[in-house]
């Protein structure tokens, strides 16, 4: 019977035992030393988001151009007018997409595949452009 959270076989003293031999502090001295990195990287698409939504609040003008400018680019491209040679094998190592996603069918879907892959990374990148446009 439970009575105030705390059962009748043991108590807090079965509690207390219990924790004594599951807890290990290796494990959780590496599971820290693991998480270090994946915080990092975490902070680094947070500062860079911040960054990216204040700058692009602070010079939407030459973000205009600029988006514009690719978008020519991108255009001639199409028209055959200039061709633009990119390496995805690259770039998916870079971004840590496994190569089984075929790169020349469509830029979104190497982009959603990063995106599902490193959700919590993607999450605080929004966020932080979010409140990168919002206080510029």
């Amino acid at each position: 019977m439970h009575v105030g959270g705390v059962s009748d076989n043991g108590g807090p003293k079965m509690i207390w035992s219990d924790i004594k031999t599951n807890f290990h502090l290796t494990k959780v001295v590496e599971t820290i030393k693991d998480s270090k990195e994946y915080l990092l990287e975490i902070l680094f698409c947070v500062a860079i988001g911040f960054v990216a939504g204040y700058i692009l609040k602070k010079f939407s003008s030459a973000t205009v151009i600029v988006v514009l400018t690719l978008s020519g680019i991108v255009i001639l491209q199409h028209f055959q007018f200039l061709e633009l040679i990119i390496n995805w094998h690259r770039l998916q190592d870079v971004l840590g997409i496994e190569h089984s996603v075929v790169a020349n069918e469509n830029v979104l879907i190497i982009v959603w595949a990063w995106i599902k892959m490193h959700l919590a990374l993607s999450v605080s990148f929004l966020v932080a452009f979010l409140l990168g446009i919002r206080t510029a």
